[in-house]
């Protein structure tokens, strides 16, 4: 599953590109007295918390890249002082691209767990009638996040002979246990005030 680019990803791969030349740049002005090899470590360290595995990868690279040209532009490419950053380069981006493989496995997870869900849950979602005996009806349901419109929030309508029953309700979690108990105290609602060709289901 292709991960979006949004403009925030653009801008974090801009500046961590602006931040890698930027000590690029320091090396290179204070010469080899102080080296800021190892700080090229830290770059895809930085894109294995939003990035894909590639990007990571593609990261890591290219701050290897600079960190060899910097080596040799230091004369330090063969010396402890070169070896050791370089070493530091790929040993974080192996670890990074894992952690960022990790990641991105988990999230598509994650929502191919609220499609299965969202599904099960619609099986008992139909909208409430406009009317109900005497009443009018309307109903509205916001949640505080995308996740949480995958729950046991339901609400039902029946007419019955003195007016009309209500009944509205939060099973307690999340996911497939709560829309399945929601189900269940729907269905035991439905079965005492309505007839089976007249429910209209919502959860």
């Amino acid at each position: 599953m292709k991960q979006p680019v949004t403009p925030v990803s653009r801008y974090a791969d801009g500046a961590c590109v602006g931040v890698l030349l930027a000590i690029a740049l320091v090396d290179v002005l204070v010469g080899p007295e102080v080296t800021l090899l190892t700080l090229f470590a830290a770059a895809p360290a930085f894109a294995a918390s939003r990035a894909t595995e590639r990007v990571v990868v593609g990261t890591g690279l290219f701050a290897g890249a600079l960190a060899v040209a910097l080596a040799l532009h230091d004369h330090l490419l063969g010396s402890p002082q070169g070896f050791g950053p370089l070493l530091a380069v790929g040993l974080v981006t192996a670890f990074s691209a894992a952690a960022a493989r990790s990641r991105v496995r988990h999230q598509h997870q994650l929502t191919r767990m609220r499609d299965v869900v969202g599904a099960a849950q619609q099986t008992i979602i139909e909208p409430l009638p406009a009317t109900a005996g005497p009443a009018r009806i309307a109903a509205s349901y916001e949640s505080a996040a995308d996740a949480a419109q995958i729950g046991g929030d339901f609400y039902e309508v029946a007419p019955i002979r003195d007016g009309v029953r209500l009944v509205v309700g939060d099973v307690q979690g999340k996911g497939l246990s709560a829309v399945r108990t929601a189900a269940v105290v729907l269905a035991a609602f439905r079965e005492k005030h309505l007839s089976p060709p007249a429910w209209r289901r919502w959860g």
